[in-house]
């Protein structure tokens, strides 16, 4: 008891957190980059691959698994009101670690809150390799677990809302290195598992529609400080579809293996702008593509142990085709370790 009220205050104080954070986040803002640096950032797949909110939403945590099956647990639901998923993803360009407090509403419906800290993050500059750290995108996703009339096989459907806590204007010197997109962003997710004692197999469908995330740029002629010209942008990250499928095999009594893939499509984006010169008077409107349409198709090998009351596991996330239809813009990917934990108070 004395542990569920613990999590029940910490739950209610990052809740606080989470809304008083979205309630001062700014939409509009004036960036003290050039056109080129923020152009630079627009087109770049680094951001997109780089969001810590992605790879949570389809490597399934540890508690999706040896629940449903008959014995393992209450069907549809978690053994207790309160939990903790938390995940550690290391990569030559990023450090996240991601906090992800979750509530039993009922035995059917769950809330959880995913707070992602930026330990590390570097993007790519012709002339520099810029670095910052901070909080990120946090999510808030529900629920709903959907029961089969067999046990040990359930049908889950997610509602994603991701809010622009991280600073997307965050900079390194001159270099804008962003903790967030910058836009209210909404996610979909549909996820059927099959549970047995021995093993498990688990398919995941997302889509993610990004918001707009709304930048100010004004350029003063150093000639001519009272010459000023604004450009307004709204920028739209290309939309997200995901399809991935997991799958665990107990092979002793502590140890069970897992293997996932996961194959995402994104597309092209695009960025509305208004550009005026106070002096001329001249205004002018169009828009572009932010060249972001790309195609990742990744492998997740990964094992876990049991220490009891806690299973953590440890895997990698293989990059096999990294496919973009901008030829310029080919982002490296490299090889990413994580290691994920849950923990549910009463267990």
């Amino acid at each position: 008891m004395k542990q569920e009220s613990l999590l029940g205050r910490i739950g209610l104080i990052i809740l606080l957190f989470v809304f008083s954070e979205c309630s001062f986040a700014q939409q509009d803002i004036y960036v003290t980059i050039t056109t080129e640096g923020l152009l630079t950032t627009i087109g770049s797949t680094d951001l997109l691959l780089c969001d810590p909110t992605i790879t949570p939403s389809i490597l399934p945590p540890t508690n999706d698994f040896r629940r449903n099956y008959e014995g393992g647990g209450e069907q549809g639901g978690f053994i207790s009101n309160f939990g903790l998923n938390t995940l550690f993803e290391v990569s030559s360009k990023q450090k996240n670690w991601v906090f992800t407090p979750y509530y039993e509403v009922t035995s059917n419906l769950s809330i959880e809150v995913g707070i992602p800290y930026i330990l590390q993050r570097t993007m790519s500059y012709y002339d520099k390799e810029a670095e910052v750290n901070g909080i990120g995108d946090v999510t808030i996703d529900a629920s709903y677990i959907w029961p089969f009339a067999d046990s040990g096989n359930v049908f889950n459907t997610r509602f994603y809302v991701k809010l622009p806590t991280g600073d997307s204007e965050a900079m390194d010197g001159g270099y804008l290195v962003p903790l967030g997109t910058g836009s209210l962003d909404l996610m979909i997710g549909l996820k059927f598992v099959k549970d047995t004692y021995k093993y498990s197999l688990l398919g995941n469908l997302l889509f993610r529609k990004n918001g707009v995330n709304k930048k100010t740029v004004q350029m003063i002629d150093v000639s001519d400080p009272s010459h000023i010209i604004t450009s307004d942008y709204d920028i739209t990250n290309g939309n997200m579809y995901n399809l991935s499928a997991f799958g665990r095999l107990s092979v002793a009594s502590r140890w069970e293996l897992w293997l996932g893939a996961s194959a995402i499509i994104v597309e092209d984006g695009e960025t509305k702008y208004t550009t005026v010169d106070n002096q001329t008077t001249t205004t002018e409107i169009g828009e572009f593509s932010n060249n972001q349409g790309m195609t990742l198709i990744d492998v997740y090998p990964g094992f876990t142990y049991s220490f009891g009351v806690v299973r953590p596991y440890f895997g990698l996330k293989i990059p096999v085709v990294s496919s973009y239809e901008n030829d310029v813009d080919k982002e490296s990917r490299d090889l990413t370790f994580i290691v994920q934990l849950n923990y549910q108070a009463g267990q």
